[in-house]
């Protein structure tokens, strides 16, 4: 009869073992589904980050080819715009230089009546190239205003820089953070 009760004893010892045993692993379980859970939350922030900072990185693409396209379209006018002042600036010059040239001669000749008629179509020509220069300096004007524009597309160029550099620090973050969720302690 003691070895019952002592068989019965050292049963229920053995069950109070246990059943402390089994309450600690389910506290432990418990606490690992709740760690489980805030990683998950954690992942999900990070992808909707990721997310955001991909279709700002999409804008941000879309922005810069069309910046490229207007720079390439703003180098071709201001190109031709350059191509037309200097044929204006050549014929000028020309124009000036053949009118020396027919000052010197009809000077050099001597002949009063010869001088007047020159004179007078040297100023005619002259008016012509006054108005050629006026026209030269008007289409200056407008390269000054195509300038205007290139200014407006390098104030939108530095927006984008800007922008890029924030995509950058977003990343940098999802990175942190996918690093620091691999370096957590995860339980069976």
């Amino acid at each position: 009869m003691v070895a019952a009760v002592a068989a019965l004893l050292f049963a229920g010892l053995i069950y109070i073992k246990t059943m402390s045993e089994l309450d600690t692993m389910t506290t432990t379980s418990r606490e690992a589904l709740v760690l489980f859970a805030e990683n998950v939350e954690g992942v999900n922030d990070s992808l909707t980050s990721m997310k955001a900072a991909l279709d700002t990185q999409k804008t941000l693409v879309g922005q810069n080819e069309t910046l490229i396209n207007e720079l390439v379209g703003l180098r071709d006018i201001i190109s031709r715009s350059n191509e037309t002042m200097m044929s204006g600036i050549q014929s000028t010059s020309t124009n000036i230089s053949e009118s020396n040239e027919l000052l010197a001669s009809s000077i050099t000749n001597g002949i009063a009546g010869e001088l007047g008629s020159q004179t007078s179509r040297m100023i005619k020509e002259l008016e012509a190239l006054s108005a050629a220069n006026a026209k030269a300096i008007s289409e200056m004007s407008k390269t000054v205003a195509d300038t205007k524009n290139f200014d407006r597309l390098m104030t939108n160029q530095k927006d984008i820089v800007k922008l890029l550099g924030k995509l950058s620090n977003q990343n940098t973050d999802i990175q942190r953070l996918f690093k620091e969720r691999d370096n957590r302690v995860s339980y069976p």
